[in-house]
């Protein structure tokens, strides 16, 4: 979690997760929108922000998921 919650505070809001997207695929070229559409999905409890839990549970569905 270290790596994505760039600013300290525990969870990864939207630009947090963005700069995640752009260390682990510098390719994707995702729209903003698209990034936003991605964040939305993952943060269940809608508040805005990915706690540990959505953003390792988002990891390991991205991990075992078959492509």
């Amino acid at each position: 979690m270290d790596i994505a919650d760039i600013d300290g505070n525990g969870t990864i809001d939207i630009s947090e997760f963005s700069e995640v997207i752009k260390k682990i695929d510098s390719t994707a070229n995702l729209s903003e929108e698209q990034v936003k559409e991605i964040f939305d999905s993952i943060d269940t409890d809608g508040n805005g922000e990915l706690s540990t839990e959505e953003f390792a549970s988002a990891l390991h569905q991205a991990i075992t998921s078959p492509e």
